[in-house]
């Protein structure tokens, strides 16, 4: 017999304890996020957006098109933008897009997704078992004990979870006229696995777009955002997206050229600067865990209320150094890896002298705003934490 959907109430959902890792896309958020998971007080889940899994962005205006093709013909920076709208998905978008195709039970393989598309959904512990075996994964037993964070010094997964309080958010997003509260569900369902009060790290790459509706379901949570120089994240996007073509993976994006990329930097990094003007986000500078490891993560760690001993931060440098999460490359030395190079200033030596100055007019104003030079410096004014500017 199909379970009871479990009473999972907003009361229920303390978003006070939960710190949203937002962006920016291909930025640093991984490292980020293994950085927050090495603290022995926080437990980090591995990337998913609900948000995005709830609900479809709606398209810009054609007017709004249009200005963006033209700016990009003529070289210049993209067109504001009015507020990202979203639509409500319908009950079986959601149960696709949270645990089939892109979702927390991601399938790699378009053999694997063709399978996953001909299970049937009618009972979900039969659901969730069938996609855990394509995955050849197990969830943890209900008699589980909760999740201990000393315990979790890397970001977890879904076969982290106990089984029953699996089945148990499925069946609450299937519960008739509740879709809207599928974000709730998730964030309760993880909250459950793991002792009450604990710091819980959530990561999304790619939201910023998507902040305005993660405040209306998360007001209280904390949320972080790592920049980088876009003319280095644009190059690591377009590798990236190559990268996951090749592994025909469930969130392949096509293709883009390098500086429609660099636009889309632009466009996240002037929104993301409107939520730091209201002081509702914080920003780590990708460059700075460069060049101050120690001194950043101990003031983020601070700002957290989680301070932490030097002897505490050299640890958690050594355990999410570039060389441990590539498995044993040196910084610089590229392979077709998720961590693909771990430097900075690529585009230094990799844009020739016209696609230099054609890359400060699209995103040379953003570019500043976060302290980012035309010749490839950083403003040592803006170091650390940004909240503001």
């Amino acid at each position: 017999m199909q379970q009871n959907i479990q009473d999972i109430s907003v009361k229920a959902y303390d978003d006070s304890s939960i710190i949203h890792i937002v962006g920016m896309y291909k930025c640093g958020t991984s490292w980020l996020s293994q950085i927050l998971a090495a603290h022995s007080a926080i437990i980090s889940w591995r990337e998913f957006d609900i948000i995005r899994a709830t609900y479809a962005e709606q398209h810009q205006p054609a007017g709004y098109r249009i200005a963006a093709k033209l700016a990009q013909l003529l070289h210049r920076p993209p067109p504001q933008r009015t507020r990202t709208h979203f639509a409500l998905k319908n009950t079986d978008e959601i149960i696709r897009d949270t645990f089939i195709g892109r979702g927390w039970i991601p399938l790699m393989g378009e053999q694997a997704r063709d399978e996953a598309d001909r299970l049937s959904g009618a009972h979900s512990g039969q659901l969730i078992d069938q996609l855990m075996r394509l995955k050849d994964q197990g969830l943890r037993n209900d008699n589980s004990p909760a999740l201990h964070a000393e315990n979790c010094v890397r970001t977890l997964g879904v076969s982290n979870t106990r089984r029953h309080d699996l089945i148990n958010f499925l069946n609450a997003v299937r519960a008739p006229g509740k879709a809207a509260d599928t974000p709730t569900h998730f964030f309760c369902y993880l909250q459950q696995q793991c002792e009450p009060g604990t710091p819980l790290v959530l990561k999304a790459a790619d939201q910023v777009m998507a902040l305005h509706q993660l405040q209306q379901y998360s007001p209280h949570s904390r949320k972080l955002a790592i920049i980088r120089d876009g003319r280095d994240a644009a190059i690591s996007a377009m590798h990236y997206r190559q990268l996951m073509s090749k592994r025909d993976a469930p969130w392949a994006l096509k293709p883009r050229a390098y500086f429609a990329q660099l636009g889309d930097w632009a466009i996240r990094a002037r929104e993301l600067a409107k939520w730091a003007d209201k002081g509702d986000i914080t920003i780590v500078r990708y460059e700075d865990l460069h060049r101050n490891f120690l001194s950043v993560v101990g003031t983020l760690f601070d700002s957290i209320n989680l301070p932490c001993s030097t002897e505490t931060l050299t640890d958690i440098k050594q355990a999410t150094h570039f060389s441990a999460a590539s498995g044993g490359r040196a910084p610089g030395q590229t392979a077709q890896h998720i961590a693909r190079k771990g430097t900075t200033g690529e585009w230094t030596t990799t844009l020739n002298r016209g696609d230099t100055a054609r890359a400060w007019k699209i995103a040379g104003a953003e570019l500043s705003r976060f302290g980012y030079t035309k010749s490839g410096t950083y403003n040592d004014g803006i170091a650390g934490l940004l909240s503001s500017f």
